[in-house]
């Protein structure tokens, strides 16, 4: 079993906490700080792969990143509080497990254009998860049929 393949199969023992923090950060920091945030401070890409793939400037990337740190404190105190609950509709809902799935999975494109959005219609974040399941899929398909035919060879 691949590296992949454990992390889909694995038990998800802290989407809940994961959800919380998740909901904080949508309620204090803008989608391009918080997208930001994530890309620098949380996966440790650089300003220049940032702007890149955010196709924005390196200076919007440095004002989202410093806005966003500033507003951590807020972040902070809600989940030290212990208060912050999940949306009740079923439309955040939705959104915030197809955003929590593509960090634990660290699908940096789907929690890319998630982050971007402050909640979703569940029909356009469902169709977005099949939609990279189904391209995971078909590469893994192409993985193992060249596999198959080089030790055929």
């Amino acid at each position: 079993m691949n590296r992949e393949q454990a992390k889909v199969i694995a038990p998800d023992h802290g989407s809940f906490e994961i959800e919380l923090a998740f909901q904080s950060l949508l309620n204090h920091l803008s989608p391009l700080q918080r997208t930001v945030f994530l890309l620098r401070d949380v996966f440790g890409y650089s300003i220049s792969e940032t702007s890149d793939m955010l196709e924005t400037t390196v200076g919007a990337v440095k004002v989202a990143l410093h806005r966003a740190r500033k507003s951590l404190g807020a972040v902070k105190e809600d989940l030290l509080k212990g208060e912050l609950s999940l949306p009740e509709s079923e439309n955040s809902k939705t959104f915030l497990r197809a955003f929590t799935v593509a960090y634990q999975m660290e699908d940096i494109a789907t929690l890319v254009m998630l982050s971007h959005q402050d909640v979703m219609e569940p029909d356009v974040v469902i169709g977005i998860v099949n939609h990279k399941l189904l391209r995971g899929l078909a590469s893994v398909k192409q993985t193992d049929c060249h596999t198959m035919s080089m030790m055929a060879a």
